[in-house]
């Protein structure tokens, strides 16, 4: 089974994901993600902010049979999407902020 990230709408807070294996032809799963903050150090100053995503929960699920109707999905398909979804980090944005890299600014700190 390969899960593939399709689509991350950051407006709402939703991305995507596809499946297709053996069971099913495909399968379409929208998910909820919450968002944190990430920094990238230069020196003692923040270069960089990242805004990441963090699955959170499936909100809903289509699936496609071998025929191409649709079709419930097994569970056990649906839990190892959420095995693999789960830790999935999405880059929603970063973020450049001006760093001071004179050498008379580390004098003075």
């Amino acid at each position: 089974m390969e899960l593939i990230i399709d689509d991350i709408d950051p407006s709402e807070d939703l991305f995507f994901a596809s499946i297709s294996n053996d069971e099913c032809q495909e399968m379409i799963l929208k998910c909820s993600f919450y968002r944190d903050e990430q920094e990238e150090l230069y020196g003692d100053q923040v270069s960089k902010t990242h805004i990441v995503g963090y699955f959170d929960q499936i909100e809903s699920v289509e699936a496609w049979g071998e025929n191409g109707f649709p079709m419930t999905p097994p569970k056990e398909l649906i839990d190892e999407a959420c095995k693999q979804l789960t830790g999935l980090e999405l880059e929603i944005e970063t973020i450049s902020h001006k760093v001071n890299t004179s050498p008379q600014y580390y004098d003075l700190v």
